[in-house]
C-alpha cells in the first residue's frame, strides 16, 4: 500500500533565516530503485500500481497509533501513504518509521504549503507579519520558509527507499497553479534546487489543482506531474439523492494533457475524492459524511482507472481530528471527511469498496500497461444489445497486446434503474457475444463494472468474465481465483483451455448460487452463475474459482505476500506462515467463521495469540470459528461526577489589572487589509494566532457617548461577546461564511464625561484562511478589531485619541509554554493562560458545580472533573464525548473541551453541526484516571448550561 503524507508546514519555532545563495541546478542521478515510464512507476524494476491513501500524522497526537491506522490501510490493499517542531506527533522520522514497520511506501507532501483545511494552510502564525504575499520568491517569504523546507527535504532524503526508508516520491508544492495570484517560476525553481541539494533522488511530483491548470512550470520540471479531482462534491452536493445526468465525465482533458505533452510519465492523480470537508453549520453539505457513499467510489474511481491511472491517491483515507485549534474556518473539530475510515477509526462500507478495488489492481499487472482505445469515439462499439444507453470504455494492455479491460457504466448518471445488456467481446478465441449460455448481463444505476478479457490468473487465463476480479493466488500449485458481483446477479465467466476437465460445484451457506456450465466439449470452460454468498467451482486439480456476492467480497482478505486467502472477519490486519503455523492478527466484533486457503503444511492457526482449531470444509478451505473476548466495560456517568468550577473571565471585574497584557500599539502592518484604526488591532501582529482572543480598550469618557460601532474579524463561524465594564452589550452566535461582522451597539447608559470605561471583547479566532492559489495573501485575512468608533445622540463622532488597547491570547504567544502539545492547543481564556486545563492543576479550592448547572449570565467558566477507565488492552473500544443537540432556541454558548490537557473539541450550541467528539486512545488513560475540562462560554446575558453530557462508545 502507498501512504500519501502531508506535514503541517513550518512550525512556530522556525523564526526565519538568512537568505540562502542558490546556485543553478546541477544534473543529478535518478534513484536506482524508483524508475518510471509512460505507463507506471517501477520499484526495483517491477511495475507497481501506486494505490495511495492520505493520512495526516499531525491530526493524531500520538505516533503510536499511526501504526494502527496504517495496518488497516495495508490490509485493504493500499501500498502507499501521503505528512514542523520535529518532536512527538510532528516527528517525520517517527512517521516514516511507522510506515516502514507496517510495510507501506510513502509519498511525502511536506509543503511549504499544504492547504489541508489547516489554519493558514499549514503556515505558522508569525507569517502574518512578513512583507507581501506568500508562496513566491520574494525575500521575506524565502527567508521564512527556506530553513523548514531545507530541513524537511534533508530528513526525507535520508528516508528514501534508496537508503532503506519508505519514501518513493516527494511533492515539491501543493496545487501551485496560475489561477489567481500568478505563478512564480523562480519560486518553483528554488524548491527544485533545494530538493536536489538535499539529496532527493526519488521522483519529484506536483498536483495541479484544476483541469485547466496544466500549463505551469511544474509540468515540465517535476518528474511525474499529476492533478487533483473532487468530481462528486462538485456535481452531486448538496443533493445526495439526485445525480445530474452529466455527473460522470470521461475527463478527456486528462488524456489531452498526456497526448499533448507526450511526457513519458504515468497518469497520476495525487488527490481524488474519498470524501469532503465539513464546514460549521453545513446544512445540505452534511452530504460529505452521511451521503458520500460507496456508490461514489464505484462510479468515479473506476472511471479514473479507465483513464490508465496508475498513481492514484485517495484524499482522505482517514482524516482524524482538528484538535487544538488546528482547523481553518472551513471546518470544525472533526476532520472525519466522510473518509474510508471514520474519525473514530471505524471501517465504513467505503473502506471495503476501496479494498476490493485495490486488491484487483494489485493483482492485475496487465492493467499497468493498459491504455484506453476508444475515448471520445464510439463507446457503444462493444455493446451487442442494451435497453438503455451505456458507455463502454476499453483499455488494452499495450505491452502484452492481449488483456483487455472493459469499463461499463450508464451514460446518464441520473439513471437509477437497471439495464440489461450483452457484449460483443474481442477475445483471442474470436469475437464472442456474452453471455454465451443465454440470459443477459445487468447493470444497476450508480454502478460501474470492470469486465476482463484474456486476463491472466496464476497458471490459467480467463477468456472473459463479467463478474469482477477480486484477486488470484497460486497456493500449492493451485490457482485460486476470486470473482464477485452484486447479490443475486447473473454473471458469465469463461476459462481458456480447461473445457474437458472434470469440475465440481460446492456451495456454502443457506442460499445457493446457481451455476450452469457448458457441456465441456470445447476448449473453454464456460459458466453462467448467480453471485450469492460463496460458491466454489473446482476445475481439474489446479484451479478453484470462488464466486462471491459483494458483501462477502468485502470481508475477503487476500494476503499475496504470504500466500494466504481468508474469507470472513471485520478486519484481518496481517497473516504469515511459519512452517505449520499460520499467525493471523485481526479485529472481530462478533463470533466469526474464517474460511482459510493456505499452504497444505499449515495445521495450526494462531489468531491474535490464541490457538484456534481448524477443520476442512467442502469448499476445500480450512475453517476456524473465532470468538472475540468482548469484555463488558462500563463508562462513568459524567452527570453524576463530582465537578469543580471557577470563573474564567475575571477580566470583567472593575478591579482587574491588565498590566501584564500586551499593549496593542503597533501603527504599521504588512497586512493588505488596512484597518480603520490608528493602531493595529489585529491579534496576529502581537503573536496570538488561535483560540479565544481577548481585547481590553481603556477609555475616558468625553461627552455623552451613546453608541459604539465595532467591526470584528474572526473567520467563518466566529462568535463574540462585547462588554462595557461588567455589562454585556452585544453578542453574536456566528454564521458559516460570515468572517467579519460590524455591530452598532446602543450603550446601556450614556457615558458621563470623565468616567473610566473598559470595553472588553471576547472573540473566537476560527483559524486563518488558506491561501491555496499561487502568490496570494488570503491567509492574512485579519483576526481582531478592524475598526471602531463612538458617537453621541446627535451622531457626532467622539475622538478617543488617548485610548489604550491591550490584547491577550495563549500563554506566551509565539513563545508558547506547552512544548508537548504545541502553539495551537490553547487560546486566551484566563483558565487556559493559567493552566486550568492541565491534569496536574490543583482545583481543591474551586466551587463544586457542574456544566449541567452552568452560568446564569454572560461569561466564561471552567469545569473540571476526573473519571476512571478500565479498558483492557485486548479490546479497542473507541470513546467519544457527547454534548447536546444543536438548537437555535437555547441561549447561545460555546464550549471548549480538554481531555488530559489536549483540546479535543470546539462546540457551538446554535451553529454546529458537531455534537460528538472523538477522543483518541493515545490521549486517554485506559487503565486509570483521566481529567476532563470544559470551558463554557455563555455569549449572552441569559447564561448557558449543558443540558446533557456523556461518554459513549462508538460503533
Amino acid at each position: 500500500m502507498l501512504l500519501s503524507q502531508a506535514f503541517l508546514a513550518f512550525g512556530a519555532l522556525m523564526q526565519g533565516a538568512a537568505a540562502m545563495h542558490l546556485e543553478q541546478r546541477q544534473n543529478s542521478s535518478n534513484s536506482s530503485v524508483v524508475t518510471w515510464d509512460d505507463h507506471s512507476l517501477m520499484i526495483n524494476g517491477e511495475r507497481v500500481m501506486i494505490y495511495s491513501a492520505e493520512v495526516h500524522g499531525f491530526r493524531y497526537p500520538g505516533a503510536a497509533s499511526w501504526i494502527e491506522v496504517f495496518q488497516k490501510l495495508k490490509a485493504a490493499g493500499f501500498n502507499t501513504r501521503g505528512h514542523f517542531n520535529l518532536d512527538g506527533f510532528r516527528d517525520p522520522e517517527a512517521f516514516f518509521d511507522a510506515a516502514k514497520t507496517v510495510g507501506l511506501y510513502v509519498i511525502s507532501r511536506p509543503g511549504p504549503y499544504i492547504n489541508a483545511e489547516a489554519s493558514s494552510g499549514g503556515f505558522p502564525g508569525w507569517l502574518q507579519r512578513i512583507e507581501g504575499p506568500a508562496r513566491n520568491s520574494l525575500q521575506a517569504y524565502t527567508d521564512a520558509y527556506l530553513p523548514y523546507i531545507t530541513k524537511i527535504f534533508e530528513i526525507t532524503a535520508r528516508n528514501q527507499i534508496d537508503r532503506g526508508g519508505p519514501v518513493i516520491a516527494l511533492q515539491l508544492e501543493n496545487e501551485y497553479d496560475e489561477i489567481v495570484g500568478g505563478e512564480d517560476f523562480e519560486y518553483e525553481r528554488i524548491l527544485e534546487i533545494v530538493a536536489v541539494d538535499a539529496g532527493i533522488t526519488v521522483p519529484t511530483t506536483h498536483n495541479g489543482a484544476l483541469a485547466a491548470a496544466f500549463t505551469n512550470f511544474f509540468i515540465n520540471h517535476v518528474d511525474i506531474w499529476g492533478y487533483d479531482g473532487y468530481p462528486a462534491t462538485k456535481t452531486i452536493c448538496p443533493n445526495k439523492d439526485t445525480w445530474p445526468a452529466d455527473a460522470i465525465k470521461q475527463n478527456q482533458w486528462a488524456m489531452h494533457i498526456d497526448s499533448k505533452y507526450n511526457r513519458g510519465q504515468p497518469m497520476a492523480i495525487y488527490e481524488f475524492e474519498g470524501g469532503f470537508k465539513q464546514a460549521w453549520n453545513p446544512g445540505p453539505q452534511l452530504f460529505s459524511v452521511t451521503g458520500h457513499r460507496s456508490q461514489v467510489m464505484v462510479v468515479f474511481f473506476k472511471n479514473k482507472y479507465s483513464m490508465a491511472t496508475t498513481i492514484f491517491n485517495i484524499y482522505m483515507a482517514w482524516g482524524g481530528t482538528n484538535w487544538g485549534n488546528l482547523a481553518s474556518p472551513d471546518c470544525y473539530t472533526s476532520y472525519d471527511f466522510g473518509a474510508l475510515i471514520s474519525e473514530e477509526r471505524l471501517l465504513r462500507n467505503k473502506y471495503y469498496e476501496a479494498k476490493i478495488q485495490a486488491q484487483f489492481l494489485q493483482s492485475s499487472p496487465a492493467f499497468l500497461t493498459a491504455f484506453p482505445q476508444n475515448i471520445g469515439n464510439n463507446t457503444m462499439a462493444y455493446v451487442a444489445s442494451a435497453s438503455d444507453s451505456l458507455t463502454i470504455t476499453m483499455s488494452l494492455d499495450l505491452e502484452g497486446q492481449a488483456s483487455k479491460f472493459f469499463f461499463a457504466r450508464h451514460t446518464d448518471a441520473s439513471y437509477m434503474g437497471e439495464s440489461n445488456y450483452s457484449l460483443l467481446l474481442p477475445t483471442s478465441h474470436g469475437d464472442l457475444k456474452v453471455p454465451q449460455l443465454g440470459g443477459h448481463l445487468t447493470l444497476r444505476g450508480r454502478d460501474t463494472k470492470i469486465h476482463v478479457v484474456d486476463y491472466k490468473v496464476g497458471h490459467h487465463t480467463l477468456l472473459y468474465s463479467s463478474a469482477e476480479v477480486l484477486t488470484s493466488l497460486v497456493i500449492d500449485g493451485v490457482t485460486n481465483v476470486v470473482l464477485y458481483g452484486d447479490h443475486g446477479q447473473l454473471h458469465k465467466t469463461a476459462v481458456m483451455g480447461v473445457g474437458n476437465k472434470c469440475y465440481s460445484v460446492v456451495e456454502s451457506g443457506n442460499e445457493s448460487g446457481t451455476v450452469h456450465v457448458s457441456n465441456g466439449t470445447g476448449t473453454d470452460f464456460v459458466m453462467n452463475y448467480r453471485t450469492i454468498g460463496t460458491t466454489a467451482v473446482k476445475i481439474g486439480k489446479d484451479l478453484v474459482i470462488y464466486l462471491l456476492d459483494r458483501k462477502t467480497a468485502y470481508l475477503t482478505w487476500p494476503n499475496i505476500e504470504n500466500n494466504v486467502l481468508i474469507f470472513g472477519g471485520y478486519l484481518i490486519r496481517s497473516a504469515s506462515v511459519d512452517g505449520s503455523i499460520l499467525s493471523v492478527s485481526g479485529d472481530l466484533n462478533t463470533t466469526t467463521s474464517l474460511d482459510i486457503v493456505c499452504p497444505s503444511q499449515v495445521n495450526t492457526l494462531n489468531f491474535n495469540g490464541r490457538t484456534v482449531e481448524m477443520t476442512p470444509t467442502r469448499l476445500g478451505t480450512k475453517r476456524a470459528s473465532v470468538t472475540p473476548n468482548l469484555i463488558d466495560v462500563v463508562l462513568p456517568d459524567l452527570a453524576a461526577a463530582s465537578w469543580r468550577s471557577a470563573d474564567s473571565l475575571p477580566e470583567l471585574s472593575v478591579g482587574y489589572h491588565d498590566s501584564n497584557w500586551t499593549v496593542a500599539d503597533a501603527n504599521k502592518t504588512t497586512n493588505p487589509d488596512t484597518p480603520e484604526t490608528s493602531v493595529i488591532l489585529y491579534s496576529g501582529e502581537y503573536g496570538y494566532h488561535c483560540g479565544v482572543i481577548l481585547w481590553r480598550g481603556h477609555f475616558n469618557a468625553v461627552v455623552g457617548e451613546e453608541r459604539l460601532s465595532l467591526h470584528l474579524y474572526g473567520g467563518g463561524g466566529f462568535g463574540f461577546s462585547i462588554y462595557d465594564n461588567e455589562k454585556v452589550v452585544e453578542s453574536w452566535n456566528g454564521r458559516r461564511y460570515e468572517a467579519n461582522r460590524k455591530s452598532d451597539i446602543i450603550l446601556p447608559e450614556a457615558w458621563k464625561a470623565g468616567e473610566d470605561h473598559v470595553i472588553t471583547v471576547v472573540q473566537d479566532h476560527m483559524g486563518y484562511r488558506m491561501s491555496w492559489t499561487a502568490n496570494t495573501a488570503l491567509f492574512k485575512e485579519p483576526r481582531g478589531i478592524f475598526g471602531y468608533n463612538f458617537t453621541t445622540s446627535n451622531g457626532s463622532l467622539v475622538n478617543h485619541a488617548d485610548a489604550v488597547w491591550k490584547v491577550q491570547g495563549n500563554l506566551g504567544g509565539e513563545g508558547h509554554v506547552d512544548q508537548i502539545r504545541g502553539p495551537y492547543n490553547e487560546g486566551g481564556l484566563y483558565g487556559e493562560r493559567h493552566g486550568w486545563h492541565l491534569p496536574e492543576f490543583p482545583d481543591v479550592d474551586w466551587h463544586q458545580s457542574s456544566p449541567l448547572d452552568g452560568l446564569s449570565t454572560a461569561g466564561a467558566r471552567f469545569y473540571r472533573t476526573t473519571f476512571n477507565l478500565a479498558v483492557p488492552d485486548s479490546v479497542d473500544y473507541p470513546i467519544s464525548l457527547r454534548l447536546p443537540a444543536i438548537s437555535s432556541s437555547n441561549p447561545p454558548y460555546r464550549a471548549i473541551i480538554f481531555v488530559n490537557g489536549y483540546q479535543f473539541g470546539r462546540y457551538a450550541s446554535s451553529l454546529g453541526p458537531q455534537t460528538r467528539f472523538a477522543i483518541p486512545p493515545t490521549i486517554l488513560n485506559r487503565h486509570g484516571k483521566n481529567t476532563l475540562v470544559i470551558a463554557l462560554w455563555a455569549l449572552s446575558e441569559k447564561g448557558a448550561r449543558l443540558s446533557s453530557l456523556s461518554l459513549e462508545f462508538d460503533s
